[in-house]
């Protein structure tokens, strides 16, 4: 066994809760899945030994749950105000409202300027984003917010995830899957092993029973707010021409994801833990150089 790979197996044997047992195999989360396809070690690192960050700041890593909790407060109760959560031009007045209250509930719950600030930031952003989805968006209803599964199976592994949208019309399906800057074009998944919303969207095919026209990574915190991924032609909405497909070529890109999962999965389970440094940064480059000894 090369060196390099032989830093890491022990650790895997040390916390054999690394893959959970449940009643229904082994189970790991769909981001999991996806950390482990693009490098095992990245995973390993992040979702096993979980090292302690560098930055002491939590802020940063606070904010992406914060604005997952605040759209998710401020759809549900324009929905429990209107009938409805989904954002038009006639709904954009309530949801600011809805928006603006979440925002000076978080603001009044914080104990700091820096939370305080950092709350106004994130109005800013989600503000942006709740304004061009009412301009430009598909019109489909959310109907699940924080949709959690825990079942989908593959190869042996119980894939678990929460998806923080679905929106139905009818039984056509949009899943979305918000995200801070970085999103994924859908052309690239499986060369870049972006596997996550695809994963989504099959376990929401398969527990809800609908057809999914589109699986979308929803940018919060650039100007540029056109979602990500892959959608099917004729849904209305404001996308990037290379993410727009005919209905064979989303469902090839979806299962595609799902052999890479499968086969991540299959690995996972065997402990293969190869280190891939040439891909597991955003940027391209090893994510952990201080730590993996590739």
């Amino acid at each position: 066994m090369p060196d390099s790979q032989r830093e890491f197996v022990p650790a895997l044997r040390l916390r054999p809760h690394a893959l959970r047992r449940c009643n229904l195999g082994y189970r790991e989360s769909a981001r999991g899945l996806e950390t482990f396809a693009t490098c095992p070690v990245k995973w390993l690192i992040e979702h096993v030994l979980k090292p302690d960050p560098v930055d002491a700041d939590p802020l940063p890593m606070q904010r992406g749950s914060l604005a997952h909790g605040v759209l998710e407060r401020t759809l549900a109760r324009l929905k429990e105000h209107t009938g409805s959560a989904r954002l038009t031009p006639a709904s954009l007045p309530h949801a600011l409202q809805e928006l603006h209250t979440a925002i000076s509930e978080l603001q009044t719950a914080s104990r700091t300027t820096a939370g305080k600030a950092a709350a106004r930031a994130l109005e800013v952003d989600l503000e942006r984003y709740i304004r061009h989805e009412a301009a430009t968006g598909a019109q489909y209803e959310p109907a699940q917010l924080e949709w959690s599964f825990d079942d989908f199976m593959l190869d042996g592994v119980a894939v678990s995830g929460r998806v923080d949208r679905v929106d139905l019309q009818g039984d056509k399906a949009i899943v979305r899957d918000y995200k801070g800057r970085t999103v994924h074009a859908g052309a690239r998944w499986a060369e870049d092993s972006r596997i996550q919303a695809a994963l989504y969207a099959l376990a929401v095919r398969e527990k809800l029973g609908v057809e999914i026209v589109g699986a979308l990574y929803q940018p919060i915190g650039t100007a540029d707010q056109r979602p990500r991924g892959v959608v099917q032609d004729g849904i209305p909405g404001r996308y990037v021409n290379g993410d727009v497909s005919d209905g064979a070529t989303l469902e090839a890109r979806l299962q595609d994801s799902r052999a890479i999962a499968a086969q991540a999965a299959a690995d996972l389970r065997a402990g293969r833990i190869t280190p891939c440094p040439d891909r597991c940064g955003y940027q391209g480059g090893c994510a952990h150089p201080g730590i993996c000894r590739s």
